[in-house]
């Protein structure tokens, strides 16, 4: 394992022997999905840091190129990754297939074929992970901690038992709502809104929230950034604004102790090392904030690059301090 010397001059942190880091990304792009930024950034720092890097490459589960001696080693894409010091997760296989992109037609056999594939990558990936951790090897963020905190009911009911604000949420059909508010309707597994009652299906029930849009990074225990989106609209997804879509407006800093106070106890109740803290803050009364949800495998290159945020090398010091 590496050990931890006296801070360098040049940089103030502790300088830290190599170590081996496992990240599990996309390493082979398609047409519709390309490797992932995210992981890509921390891969450069993390050479640069001197580290040795294996790319467990997701895309080797959709190949079948995965190699698992049960009580030995695991191969990823003829990667070992049983004997790091570290591991990165950025997105995982999901349980659930699209299997039928725009122009494509399948038969009932394909799909049902299709979707029970997808279903076994997800077992599969996730059960590797949950053994490297197991056996000791750090996971960042812990997939036995983190993990269940994906699931969306989950998280709102976890954050709201924790004391914090979040939207007054009812997961139901859409029965018995009152008309004079503006009900939003977002699927239980996460997706786009739908318009309410148009699913006999119970989903996450939510009136509309109205303000700016804020994004938090937490590293650790640590809030490396707080960002605000210029301007506010009733776009439900901040990712559909246009000055959002096109790159016409930048993050910009946020100095708003409040915000961080609450990102950061978020992060801590999702169990995780690493989260983007999404929030609205009323028009009106500026102190009026509601967390809208946690995200564990975030991109926020934009907000490192707009804001001038250390988020990777903080990340990095994370791994490092983890490792040992």
């Amino acid at each position: 394992m590496p050990r931890l010397n006296e801070p360098t001059p040049e940089t103030g942190r502790a300088q830290v022997a190599p170590m081996k880091i496992a990240i599990f990304a996309r390493r082979t792009g398609s047409l519709t999905r390309s490797p992932e930024p995210q992981c890509d950034r921390f891969r450069t720092a993390a050479l640069d840091r001197g580290h040795e890097v294996r790319d467990a490459d997701v895309g080797a589960f959709i190949r079948g190129d995965v190699d698992v001696v049960v009580g030995g080693a695991i191969l990823i894409g003829g990667v070992r990754v049983d004997d790091v010091d570290a591991v990165i997760l950025g997105p995982l296989p999901g349980p659930a297939a699209r299997t039928t992109p725009p122009g494509l037609e399948v038969s009932a056999e394909a799909h049902a074929l299709l979707t029970t594939q997808q279903y076994e990558r997800h077992v599969l990936a996730w059960s590797i992970v949950g053994e490297l951790e197991a056996r000791g090897i750090p996971v960042l963020s812990s997939p036995s901690k983190a993990r269940p905190l994906d699931f969306k009911p989950a998280q709102l009911l976890a954050l709201a038992r924790a004391g914090l604000p979040v939207p007054r949420t009812r997961i139901t059909r859409g029965l018995g709502v009152s008309d004079d508010v503006d009900w939003l309707q977002k699927p239980i597994a996460g997706g786009p809104v739908v318009t309410l009652g148009t699913t006999a299906m119970p989903a996450i029930q939510q009136p509309r929230m109205r303000g700016c849009d804020l994004r938090a990074v937490v590293v650790g225990d640590e809030v490396v950034a707080v960002a605000r989106f210029p301007g506010d609209d009733d776009v439900v997804d901040l990712r559909q604004r246009p000055a959002f879509v096109d790159g016409s407006a930048c993050w910009e800093r946020e100095d708003n102790e409040r915000v961080a106070v609450l990102a950061r106890a978020a992060a801590q109740v999702c169990c995780c090392d690493f989260a983007a803290v999404d929030l609205k803050m009323g028009r009106r009364q500026s102190d009026h904030l509601t967390i809208l949800e946690v995200n564990r495998t975030p991109v926020v290159i934009d907000i490192e690059d707009d804001l001038g945020a250390p988020i990777t090398q903080r990340f990095l010091d994370l791994v490092e301090e983890r490792a040992r």
